[in-house]
């Protein structure tokens, strides 16, 4: 990912951001990406630094990437109820988003 998140303070030229988790294709070059902050899953390109495409789920927090098969899993956690107390675990349910090719 060298070079895909160059120039902190230059936003516009940034192709990723806060990147913390990749799953190879096995495609050539490309690569699922997962960007923690904006939660955003995106298809790269990471020779050309080119964002292929992007998807952002509203329902949950996606957490970790892995390959099985064709198919991408994109491990997730969704929180219920209300934001807890300071001090207090939310409640949180572990999911298992499958996208195929």
């Amino acid at each position: 990912l060298e070079g895909l998140c160059e120039n902190p303070g230059d936003w516009e030229e940034r192709v990723l951001f806060t990147p913390s988790a990749v799953a190879f294709t096995g495609d050539d070059d490309t690569a699922w990406v997962l960007e923690s902050d904006s939660n955003q899953l995106a298809l790269m390109r990471l020779h050309e630094s080119e964002r292929l495409s992007t998807i952002v789920p509203t329902e949950f927090m996606m957490t970790d990437l892995a390959v099985a098969d064709d198919a991408l899993l994109v491990l997730c956690i969704q929180y219920a109820g209300e934001e807890p107390e300071a001090g207090e675990e939310p409640e949180a349910e572990g999911r298992i988003l499958v996208l195929n090719k």
